[in-house]
């Protein structure tokens, strides 16, 4: 039988063939139901052939159907609208014998017979396939011994839409469906109860896996539902979010796994356009640092405002040619790709960059941002991070780009750590350049660059994050390390961040330090949590030595806060944009931070690091 099922679903001329049959019969059938409904015979069984008439009838009918598509259509997704065009079509066969029915019909031909006929054709035909489907369904499922028993949380359109590509696909059995709204609590869809959420207990021990089908869902209430879900072990998966959806990128059983993203921070803000789209579009962009996570969103967003062209400039050779490969399968045949293997300390590499590239933009996103690793190679982090700024911020003055925007950190406020330190020196760097660009206003410089930064927290997936530690420390068994109970951060997803750095380019006037909303800090803790109970997995405690994973705290690091802030003087503006604020902050001239970089430069090139750090302790300070 299995086989035969697969022949059937493979075959697309038998599956027409099978159909066909079923209309034979259907029509056949319809005859002696018509005499028997209406009592008299239909067929003139004197005056004409009654085998004659009968296949003249089911010529006609093959005819009309196989001409609008009867049997193109596949059974296993048949819906209403398959039912709709199969009424419609028996009505056209009806009408089209109209003109031959008095030699065919026994008796006279009147509306109640015409509507009588049509109603039983239509039914015979549309529940043979309603029966097909649903055999076909039940025969798919049963190949299937394993297959998850799930339950649908939300029982709105998602999750009808939900239910239906699951049923037709046959990979899940559905138990039932869960929501909020207590007035659809013992309701069904499809024969499938619909139970309240807060009666879940009742029936968990029925299902292996809850589907959320709530796109539009706020994060708050998600991370109840993923909270309480994951306390009984039960994974969580989800429906893509609307946009994705309505832009078919994905299909709304396209399920995912609930991911850490989607409990962290605040609801989505979408951008405003007219800040993203306005220096972009038309412009020669650069990004430095493009294989890098941070640098790889930005050109990823980028591509969609439609630049003139993009540069990307990377010395990992391996991140170069990933971040270009993925470019160039998403890029539009009217934006012209640049990629430069080099380092952006190389000051000849950017001004010949600059120059032949007509570059407008610079998103200055190189830099080593490994807390633990610079502090172990304190002159390497402190030469890449100020020295590549210094270079840009040089060849972008000589060049005459329009722009330099230097992505930064929020350890660059009162840094207690080398990475921290370099940071913050870097921004001192554009602010020195931002001024001496004030004073040129007043001269007969033509091209004036305007430099700004950008200060933001910690980014979720980025390379330096958390995340991808901890996902695989629960990958291996556990346990998840983490430096002290009450360490705090920020945290945005690496889209948010991308698109509000290209925001605040058209909001920057010229050595703006731009701060980033980051919502409220989150205890690594918690977050640690968070990423246990979404795994289905639960934690291994002193309460609960049968847990699946453990939290082993490993002590603060050197140089490590507890909490991390944005702004070293608490003087934010808001503007334009209700999550970028801008701050106009303290900072050393530059006829005395130039000297000192040099100063600082040779330390590094002597390899005098004890020097060095002093000589970065005084600058910052």
């Amino acid at each position: 039988m299995i086989r035969i099922i697969q022949l059937i679903e493979k075959s697309q001329s038998i599956r027409k063939a099978i159909m066909m049959a079923i209309d034979i019969l259907s029509i056949g059938y319809s005859f002696f139901l018509i005499d028997w409904i209406k009592g008299v015979e239909v067929l003139k069984i004197n005056s004409v052939d009654a085998l004659f008439v009968y296949l003249f009838f089911l010529s006609v009918s093959l005819l009309i159907y196989h001409s609008t598509g009867q049997y193109q259509s596949r059974n296993s997704y048949l819906s209403s609208y398959s039912l709709y065009q199969i009424s419609l079509r028996s009505l056209l066969v009806l009408i089209a014998l109209l003109p031959v029915s008095n030699t065919i019909i026994s008796t006279k031909v009147d509306l109640n017979l015409f509507i009588v006929f049509w109603l039983i054709i239509t039914l015979l035909t549309s529940s043979t396939r309603l029966l097909l489907r649903d055999f076909l369904i039940l025969m798919r499922t049963y190949r299937k011994p394993n297959i998850a028993r799930v339950a649908i949380y939300g029982a709105g359109e998602a999750g009808f839409l939900l239910s239906q590509s699951l049923i037709s696909g046959g990979g899940y059995n559905i138990k039932f469906f869960i929501d909020d709204n207590i007035n659809l609590s013992n309701r069904s869809i499809n024969g499938i109860p619909i139970i309240a959420s807060h009666k879940i207990e009742r029936f968990i021990s029925q299902i292996d896996q809850v589907l959320l089908a709530i796109p539009s869902l706020k994060r708050g209430r998600r991370i109840e539902i993923v909270k309480r879900i994951g306390s009984h072990s039960i994974p969580c998966l989800q429906v893509p979010s609307i946009e994705e959806i309505t832009s078919g990128k994905t299909k709304i059983s396209d399920l995912r796994p609930i991911s850490i993203e989607d409990l962290l921070g605040r609801n989505k803000v979408e951008p405003n356009y007219q800040l993203l789209g306005g220096p972009i579009k038309g412009k020669s962009i650069c990004v430095t640092g493009a294989g890098g996570s941070i640098g790889a969103e930005l050109c990823r967003q980028l591509i969609r405002l439609k630049p003139k062209s993009l540069v990307l400039i990377e010395r990992n050779e391996a991140a170069l040619y990933t971040i270009d490969q993925e470019i160039k399968s998403k890029i539009s045949k009217d934006i012209k790709l640049h990629t430069i293997l080099g380092s952006a300390l190389d000051k000849k590499l950017l001004i010949n960059t600059f120059s032949e590239l007509n570059v407008n933009v610079i998103f200055h996103a190189a830099a080593y941002k490994h807390v633990p690793l610079v502090e172990k190679n304190p002159l390497e982090g402190i030469k890449n991070n100020i020295y590549s700024t210094k270079a840009i911020c040089m060849a972008a003055e000589i060049v005459g780009v329009d722009h330099v925007i230097l992505i930064s950190t929020d350890k660059a406020v009162r840094p207690t750590n080398i990475m921290g330190a370099s940071k913050r020196a870097a921004e001192m760097v554009v602010q020195a350049h931002a001024e001496e660009m004030r004073l040129s206003k007043n001269s007969s410089k033509e091209i004036i660059t305007c430099y700004s930064m950008v200060r933001f927290g910690n980014v979720l997936n980025s390379s330096g994050s958390v995340i991808p530690l901890f996902q695989n420390q629960i990958k291996n068994g556990g346990p998840i390390t983490i430096t002290h109970p009450e360490v705090t951060r920020y945290f945005m997803t690496i889209t948010e961040a991308s698109q509000l750095v290209i925001q605040t380019c058209s909001l920057a006037k010229g050595g703006d330090v731009f701060l980033l909303d980051m919502g409220e800090p989150i205890k690594i803790y918690d977050m640690a949590l968070q990423m246990i109970r979404i795994s289905g997995l639960t934690l291994k405690s002193k309460n609960n030595p049968d847990g699946d994973i453990e939290i082993e705290f490993t002590g603060l690091r050197p140089g490590e806060k507890l909490y991390e802030e944005l702004l070293i003087e608490n003087n934010p503006q808001s503007t334009s944009h209700p999550l970028i604020f801008r701050a106009n902050e303290r900072f050393m001239r530059a006829q005395e931070l130039y000297p000192k970089l040099e100063e600082l430069e040779k330390e590094i090139e002597t390899k005098e690091t004890k020097k060095a750090l002093n000589l970065l302790k005084e600058i910052i300070n």
